[in-house]
């Protein structure tokens, strides 16, 4: 979902889901960071959406979450990046 926010097209991203089906395949990191061509399939799609104009992106956390924030940290190529964290799976 996107919307604006201060003029700004920003990003709302779920990321944070414990990957059971991917599990088997991707082990080791949750499954936004699954590499596609050697890349986070995340980075793939921030990379995109900041191509069609997304400035800002809010990206919901939870499994594993220190491997997606430590990665893409607070600005991604020039673009803002805010982060929740669900402490705990709420279904």
């Amino acid at each position: 979902m996107s919307f604006r926010i201060n003029n700004t097209i920003t990003a709302v991203i779920l990321a944070g889901g414990l990957g059971t089906r991917l599990k088997s395949v991707v082990s080791d990191r949750p499954k936004p960071m699954a590499l596609v061509n050697g890349r986070p399939f995340l980075e793939h799609l921030l990379k995109y959406w900041i191509s069609q104009g997304v400035k800002r992106f809010i990206i919901s956390v939870g499994y594993m979450h220190n491997t997606i924030i430590d990665y893409f940290g607070d600005c991604f190529l020039s673009c803002q990046i805010v982060y929740i964290v669900e402490s705990f799976p709420l279904g």
